[in-house]
């Protein structure tokens, strides 16, 4: 269980700092976006993150 949580925050740790410095480089101007993904990184579960992420990946891939 222990291993669980740290991943989990480890996974999250990793979210918010994409989420930062891509803030921080302006690589998405929009900031009404960027409340929104601090606030799902910050409420949803690593398993519902992962899942999000997974989606966002195959959309990627098949255009």
């Amino acid at each position: 269980m222990v291993r669980i949580a740290e991943r989990s925050r480890r996974e999250k740790r990793e979210l918010l700092r994409n989420a930062v410095l891509n803030t921080a480089l302006a690589v998405d101007p929009d900031e009404d976006r960027h409340h929104v993904f601090f606030y799902l990184i910050e409420r949803l579960p690593p398993v519902s993150l992962r899942l999000l992420k997974s989606w966002r990946t195959r959309s990627t891939a098949r255009r």
